[in-house]
């Protein structure tokens, strides 16, 4: 939201940017509606056709900024032609004067962190559960084995349990 900018401070706007033409861009931080200016930025960088170009622009935040907290990143200046193509990526706005590479927001990052979280907890559930199953099936023949050898023989019947107890550990 636009409470996040401040006035009279330095910002820096930085994109990657193709295009199906050669032609420069001019930008600015506005409100939705096209009206107020957030931010003006003086610069207007050229672009060559079907080259991937990193475009900055410096500016200023103006002393009074518009309470609304609706705002874009208003291209313009470029060649508008039927046809013509743009395509950008890696959109960053951050204070200060040097643009710095792509990183995600704060918020995307927290959201990954949970993801990764709650499935690390899944895997060790299921982990865990495997553990058990196997434990369990351990304990069960070493029963049975342990009964199979009370008279020291064992006959068929139990050769064939004992046989399927170690199946069971082997899934």
């Amino acid at each position: 939201g636009r409470e996040k900018y401040k006035p009279n401070t330095e910002y820096t706007l930085s994109f990657l940017v193709k295009s199906s033409v050669n032609t420069s861009f001019r930008a600015r931080l506005q409100r939705g509606n096209g009206s107020d200016s957030i931010i003006n930025f003086n610069q207007e960088p050229q672009v060559v056709a079907g080259v991937w170009t990193k475009l900055v622009f410096k500016g200023t935040s103006l002393g009074t900024l518009p309470s609304t907290t609706d705002q874009v990143v208003y291209l313009h200046g470029m060649n508008s032609s039927p046809g013509v193509t743009y395509q950008i990526k890696d959109l960053k706005l951050e204070t200060g004067n040097r643009a710095t590479g792509w990183t995600p927001a704060p918020e995307d990052v927290t959201a990954e962190i949970a993801t990764a979280k709650q499935e690390a907890l899944t895997a060790a559930f299921a982990a865990q559960t495997t553990a058990n199953t196997a434990n369990t099936a351990v304990g069960n023949l070493n029963t049975y084995v342990d009964g199979a050898f009370k008279d020291g023989v064992i006959d068929a019947a139990e050769a064939k349990a004992i046989e399927k107890y170690k199946n069971t550990l082997n899934e």
